[in-house]
């Protein structure tokens, strides 16, 4: 694609340097708040803007008198009122990615020639690839977004796009300004998130700081535990999307699922939902910190070069600091650059053997085997339906990869050192790096009386074990008195610490409401490897040989089929696989996310 550069001063905004809009650009403004969508929103053309999600609507809507959101509770009658509406000249319409055709069609049934007619602008472009392997709706507008005469993708952090679609008639226009826009990032690095959290807030308190904390921790479960670890629910306020909502407000937490400004309090957590595009305007300028704890949840884990420029930028007035605190996880799965291309690669050419194999069999029968067989490949999950039968995601590859990307930054401090030594990354962030040691005497070991709940108890019970089962260089450890904080944890609740053993974190979890239920499981559990199972796991021991490297998938697949047949209820996951098998850490040779089988743990 051809790149052009485009200036911008200190105070000015994209409307100062650019007229309009232009057709068939990728628009990467570099920075946030130039006002890119309010010179579209203004801008005499019928126009669509496909929003990453409901809260930024929300937000523009209030600001705009005669735009129209697109959201729930709004149905095509409603759109085709406002379309039919004469006193609003330039229709302007914002809509979420699944609400995308509601438009259309209401558009196409009033008379609009759509493609012709309208201007469509997919805002925060980015969130395509970040977002699309658990949400593959936000794709959805592009099935038509080619189809429009005039278009345009736009985001301070725009990615390239593997998808030659664009390749032809598609611009690059990055927007360059003429001022120093970075900002002070204090990066804590710790084998503990919480502990430092907490440390963080201590140091505040010192100071007689009293100034609201936004901490932006994309993990319910970690966000909760950390509020009750702290005894902070009073003060703390949880954003995040209506899927968060239930299990927030049964924690008696305050909720809320837009950027309300009225219900924020000392302490403000913030789920992805929120690290793009919406606006939060404040009249104070409050500490920000970026919360990772791989322990808890890989999900957490932030894009240094997106996640973060975009949450700095929501701030319209500024923040008084910016704080990263992030533990690292030098042994989860993960392929370097390289060795994702070779995988993904290696899956195509297999994936096109097996499909040139079905599409010159000349039975039906064969067919469909075949066909099933190719559904079953890692490869066909970059394959979603179009139009014309199946048609390759490129936003679906490129996320992949970029996936892949990301963990790397956080195998280990060095390889997140080296990203904010980048150029292109210090003209956002001046950084700077402590390293904050505890002893593994966790924030919550103190804690572990009865006046909370059982299931609150089990869960810091879980939550310490896993905690110190965790491998950590010594360098980061103060001390390394892990064996005595287990003996004093089984000392004082030895059911649950047995309990765990047996079930595992999330079983555990699960089920700890009340000692009732988890023996219920553990007998359950027993069942499951009983002697009625000896079929199972002699089939599953026929299938592995020790001393053997197999890919973890065909482990899984063996794994679940053989559940299946056996009617049992094991998940799909390495934990329940190890109740069976010894394995080694994850490799990338002599396959790509491979294990070794280093024993079987029953020889029937």
């Amino acid at each position: 694609m051809k790149k052009s550069f485009l200036k911008i001063g200190l105070g000015q905004y994209l409307g100062d340097v650019l007229e309009v809009i232009p057709s068939n650009v990728i628009i990467h403004k570099t920075v946030t708040n130039i006002g890119a969508t309010t010179l579209e929103l203004t801008y005499p053309r019928h126009s669509i803007i496909v929003e990453p999600n409901v809260p930024v609507i929300k937000g523009k809507r209030t600001k705009y008198k005669d735009v129209l959101g697109v959201l729930e509770g709004i149905y095509s009658p409603d759109i085709k009122a406002y379309l039919l509406n004469d006193t609003i000249e330039f229709k302007k319409i914002l809509t979420t990615p699944e609400s995308f055709n509601k438009v259309k069609q209401a558009i196409e049934e009033i008379g609009y020639e759509l493609y012709e007619d309208f201007f469509l602008l997919f805002d925060e472009c980015d969130r395509i690839t970040t977002d699309i392997d658990f949400r593959e709706s936000i794709a959805l507008p592009l099935e038509d977004f080619f189809s429009f005469k005039n278009k345009a993708f736009i985001s301070a952090t725009a990615r390239e796009i593997s998808d030659d679609r664009f390749d032809n008639t598609f611009e690059i226009m990055e927007i360059i300004p003429d001022y120093d826009f970075s900002n002070s990032l204090d990066i804590i690095t710790t084998i503990n998130p919480k502990s430092a959290f907490k440390s963080f807030i201590d140091d505040l308190s010192l100071e007689k700081d009293e100034t609201p904390i936004c901490i932006f921790f994309n993990s319910i479960d970690g966000i909760v535990s950390l509020i009750s670890e702290l005894g902070i629910g009073s003060e703390s306020t949880v954003f995040c999307s209506e899927n968060g909502e239930d299990k927030i407000r049964k924690n008696r937490l305050t909720v809320s699922t837009d950027i309300a400004t009225s219900k924020m309090k000392r302490f403000n957590f913030f789920t992805s939902r929120f690290y793009s595009a919406v606006d939060i305007y404040l009249d104070y300028k409050p500490h920000v910190v970026f919360l990772t704890d791989l322990n808890i949840a890989l999900h957490s884990l932030l894009d240094p070069y997106s996640d973060m420029v975009q949450i700095a930028g929501r701030f319209r007035n500024g923040f008084e600091s910016l704080t990263q605190i992030t533990n690292f996880k030098n042994d989860m799965p993960y392929l370097t650059p390289s060795e994702a291309n070779i995988f993904l690669e290696t899956n195509k050419q297999v994936y096109r053997t097996i499909e040139t194999l079905r599409d010159t069999t000349t039975t039906e029968l064969a067919k469909d085997v075949i066909s099933e067989l190719l559904s079953k490949i890692y490869y066909s999950r970059f394959y979603i339906d179009g139009g014309n039968g199946k048609r390759f995601n490129h936003f679906l590859h490129d996320n992949f990869l970029l996936s892949e990307i990301k963990k790397g930054y956080y195998l280990s401090i060095d390889n997140l050192k080296m990203i904010f030594e980048n150029d292109k990354i210090k003209r956002y962030f001046n950084a700077t790096f402590r390293n904050m040691q505890f002893e593994f005497k966790s924030i919550y070991t103190n804690n572990l009386d009865f006046k909370y709940s059982f299931h609150e108890v089990v869960t810091k019970v879980a939550d310490i074990l896993e905690e110190i089962s965790n491998e950590y260089p010594n360098s980061w450890l103060a001390f390394d008195n892990r064996p005595d904080i287990y003996q004093e944890v089984k000392k004082r609740h030895p059911f649950i610490v047995d309990a765990y053993e047996i079930l595992g974190y999330e079983r555990l979890v699960q089920y700890g409401y009340s000692k009732a239920l988890i023996s219920k499981e553990l007998q359950k559990f027993n069942k499951e490897l009983g002697l009625e199972n000896i079929g199972f796991r002699k089939e599953l021991n026929m299938n592995f040989e020790v001393g053997k490297y197999y890919p973890q998938k065909e482990l899984l697949d063996v794994f679940y089929r053989l559940n299946e047949k056996y009617g049992l209820t094991f998940k799909r996951e390495v934990g329940e696989l190890e109740r069976f098998f010894e394995l080694g850490s994850i490799k990338s040779k002599p396959y790509p996310k491979c294990r070794l089988l280093i024993g079987k743990k029953f020889n029937d």
